[in-house]
């Protein structure tokens, strides 16, 4: 069996890079960095690439693409929705990416070296195969939790204020102090640089999407998990520099990532 009757494809940035200039699609946006800028130069199809493609039945000697493999770049180098997911954690951030059109969905993803997996989906997959990589763990509910009254520790602060929170590490002390200090009460600054000191992971998700022609939207979402400390959303504040922080139940949070994701 070829890789091209798999459900997986694996492609370095060359092949990749191949394929895309030989189908005339765009190549996929960024592959080791999904919605970043990459230098894209076309490769010969004569190119030691291509013998590889050849041999794993993906590209033929008159150099074209097998179908599935034509259908799955289509996706990837024109989609409808465009979503970016990072996780980050123990320092460590791994990037996906899932490009959707109304026939199928590609999750994109990098492995060792350059190489990138693209792995197809059912489109109706696109909200639980998200959640299941930035929100892992428990979705009905947050065991061990020490926060309540969840509305009271909600705060605005400015975006350089919450950098030294995150520089102060474990110290919370200082981290409560400098939130005070930007005018943020005392329960909430102390509850955040708890939360800020005993960090477990973070996670980002950002939406691109084609509501009607020629017009692209594009919405993002920030949060922290810091287990028992809870789950706290980070977003853009009422006036430039500034953040709202919010604690955040998990239930809520998987609520507000699925309305998150717009319809293809």
């Amino acid at each position: 069996m070829s890789q091209v009757d798999e459900a997986v494809l694996d492609l370095t940035t060359t092949e990749a890079s191949l394929l895309a200039d030989v189908l005339g699609v765009a190549p996929p946006p960024g592959l080791l960095d999904p919605l970043g800028d990459a230098d894209h130069a076309p490769t010969p199809v004569g190119s030691g690439a291509a013998g590889s493609l050849i041999e794993r039945r993906i590209l033929d000697e008159e150099g074209t693409v097998a179908a599935p493999v034509a259908d799955l770049l289509t996706v990837v180098g024109s989609p409808h929705l465009l979503t970016r997911a990072v996780y980050e954690i123990g320092g460590e951030a791994e990037i996906r990416s899932y490009a959707v059109r109304p026939e199928m969905g590609v999750e994109q993803r990098r492995l060792a070296g350059e190489v990138a997996r693209f792995t197809p989906f059912d489109p109706s997959e696109l909200v639980g195969r998200v959640l299941a990589f930035v929100a892992p763990g428990d979705c009905t509910e947050d065991e061990g939790s020490d926060l309540s009254d969840l509305g009271r520790l909600t705060f605005e602060c400015s975006s350089s204020v919450i950098d030294e929170v995150f520089t102060a590490g474990t110290d919370e002390g200082s981290a409560a102090a400098a939130l005070e200090a930007d005018g943020v009460a005392t329960a909430p600054a102390e509850a955040f640089a708890k939360a800020a000191a005993n960090l477990r992971s973070t996670s980002s998700l950002t939406v691109l999407h084609r509501p009607a022609k020629d017009e692209i939207v594009g919405v993002e979402l920030t949060w922290m998990d810091s287990d028992r400390h809870g789950l706290w959303l980070i977003e853009p504040g009422p006036k430039p520099s500034r953040q709202t922080i919010e604690p955040i139940a998990r239930p809520d949070l998987i609520e507000r990532l699925a309305a998150f994701l717009p319809s293809t």
